[in-house]
């Protein structure tokens, strides 16, 4: 008796949980949500597909307040594609390979001069395993003649019009971006859910901390 009492609690802990998280001048509720689990098939984590849309994407939000790789606590930040290298069979290595490599402008808003800072980054589509069909992750870095300095992204979802969601591996950060600049409340919810991730024993996801970059002034 004493057991199932304890498992009801946690369950509704689990269930009434509120955090906040964010700049010192918001907050952000995080309370559980009615969401379907997302659905990962195919065609919702192409980022070859999702790439290829050539639509400028905007960081709404990510679960580090201080990520080096988009300027740290930079807000407005935004890549825009602008030269691509169409995917095309080849060998390397005696072994047949097929990737998309795309240039984009990165942009950001420095806090200190309130001016927007670019740069070019080279993003390259790429399987999280050999036997996959299709590339469900991709690479952000800076290239030269002899070197390549990158990233590692998992696309965890995507709809192609409205939003992605991505991890990044070696440090554990998601981010939530939009495709094209839209109102976010008309970005596609199953970007979240894939933010927070499947839920738990208890029908409870756990919810992960929003810091939201995106300024729709700017």
């Amino acid at each position: 008796m004493i057991a199932l009492v304890y498992v009801v609690a946690t369950a509704l802990a689990c269930c009434c949980a509120h955090v906040e998280a964010g700049p010192t001048s918001q907050t952000y509720s995080l309370l559980p949500r009615e969401d379907t689990p997302v659905r990962m098939a195919k065609p919702r984590n192409n980022s070859e597909r999702l790439w290829l849309t050539r639509e400028k994407v905007y960081l709404v939000y990510r679960s580090e307040k201080n990520d080096t790789e988009f300027g740290g606590e930079a807000q407005c930040v935004q890549m825009k594609a602008f030269d691509f290298d169409l995917p095309r069979k080849k060998f390397l290595w005696n072994t047949l390979v097929r990737k998309l490599k795309v240039r984009s402008r990165l942009l950001y808003r420095n806090n200190q001069t309130g001016h927007m800072e670019e740069s070019t980054v080279t993003i390259t589509t790429k399987k999280s395993y050999k036997n996959l069909t299709y590339d469900d992750m991709f690479s952000i870095g800076e290239e030269t003649y002899t070197t390549y300095i990158y990233k590692d992204y998992e696309l965890l979802f995507t709809d192609y019009q409205t939003c992605f969601t991505i991890r990044r591996p070696s440090d554990d950060v998601y981010m939530v971006w939009m495709i094209g600049r839209l109102n976010t409340t008309d970005i596609n919810p199953e970007c979240e859910t894939a933010y927070h991730g499947p839920v738990n024993e208890y029908g409870c996801s756990v919810m992960k901390p929003k810091y939201y970059v995106y300024d729709k002034q700017i």
